[in-house]
């Protein structure tokens, strides 16, 4: 995140398709954004770092390319969020416990987790179908529908990494985001991957 920043427009970016058809992206430009994450316990560091944005020349839509440590409108980075949830979800601590833990605004993580909240139907169908297309076969689950989300993302999170490998999946977070089209707790509802290939 910091070296990614510290590049600004010397960053480089693959190629991508235009996720609306598959014909490739067209360069379209940069623009700066917020990022927050966290450099210390409670300490949080934000800057503006520079996104690429693409452009289909055949559906002439635009798109920003995204790191995949960014969530779609959200300022604090994935792991941020994601340890948030932890805790908020599957350790049961308040949020309000750690939101001054990790240095966040309370309404900011209630905002996570109401989000999280309302979308569990959609993310469990998501990360569960996902995990199983890769190998995973759930046993047991853990009671509550918002845990039951937790662990199918480790589950395609683990199957992923087994069949792709650490380097191209990453670590728990940014699959967490990069699985679910980069909005888990997006505005818009969140677009699965398929198994055929690392996202």
């Amino acid at each position: 995140m910091e070296a990614y920043a510290e590049l600004g427009k010397q960053v480089e970016v693959p190629r991508q398709p235009c996720p609306v058809c598959p014909l490739p992206l067209t360069w379209w430009g940069w623009y700066q954004r917020a990022a927050r994450w966290l450099v210390g316990p409670g300490e949080l560091e934000e800057r503006l770092i520079w996104v690429r944005r693409g452009r289909c020349s055949s559906c002439e839509t635009t798109h920003a390319l995204l790191p995949d440590f960014l969530h779609e409108w959200r300022v604090d980075v994935v792991e941020v969020i994601g340890q948030a949830l932890e805790e908020s979800v599957e350790k049961g601590r308040a949020t309000v416990h750690t939101a001054v833990r990790l240095g966040l605004p309370l309404a900011t993580v209630r905002n996570w987790r109401s989000r999280h909240r309302q979308r569990a139907e959609d993310l469990w169908q998501g990360y569960s179908q996902l995990a199983v297309d890769l190998g995973a076969e759930f046993v047991r689950l853990p009671a509550g529908r918002e845990r039951a989300v937790m662990r199918a993302v480790k589950e395609s999170w683990e199957q992923a990494r087994g069949r792709w490998g650490e380097a191209a999946v990453g670590g728990l977070w940014r699959w967490w985001c990069r699985a679910a089209g980069g909005r888990p707790i997006g505005r818009r509802a969140p677009t699965f991957l398929g198994s055929a290939r690392p996202p």
